[in-house]
């Protein structure tokens, strides 16, 4: 054999071999068109539960961000009534310190009872903290009321 015979030998292989593929790739492309894709019942039960765990966590998540809006306009009603009644206390101290001859003593000026209880804790040498735990008032109303008042 020499090597014209191999070179025509391996180039006739190639068409073959080549030929061959062609066939098999449209056999199989037909065959892929005429099935339907199937899903066993396995594939289906899994995405099945997948769905209703999806279902699950989206209501979770709604009822959890519902729940925080609700929690968030109780903290915003409870600041606004923190912060309207510390405007009532500023302009009564801005009132008493324009008049300083009309201040009444601290217990006639405190009309609400926490208040009384703030002052009388003071006078006791409770810190701001203490006050504030006990009275159920911000420190910060504490500190307003005694300063108020001294």
């Amino acid at each position: 054999m020499n090597f014209q015979t191999l070179l025509i030998f391996q180039l006739a292989a190639d068409i073959a071999l080549f030929v061959g593929f062609v066939l098999l790739f449209i056999l199989i492309t037909r065959e892929v068109r005429n099935k339907p894709p199937v899903i066993d019942q396995e594939t289906a039960v899994q995405l099945k539960q997948m769905l209703d765990d999806s279902h699950a966590a989206a209501a979770e998540l709604a009822r959890t961000v519902e729940e925080s809006r609700r929690s968030l306009k109780e903290l915003a009603l409870a600041l606004d009534q923190k912060e309207s009644r510390l405007r009532e206390l500023l302009e009564k101290a801005d009132a008493l310190r324009s008049n300083p001859e009309k201040r009444p003593g601290a217990e006639d000026a405190l009309m609400d009872p926490r208040y009384r209880e703030v002052l009388r804790m003071v006078r006791e040498g409770l810190d701001t903290g203490e006050i504030s735990r006990l009275s159920g008032l911000t420190e910060g109303e504490v500190l307003l009321v005694s300063d108020l008042y001294k």
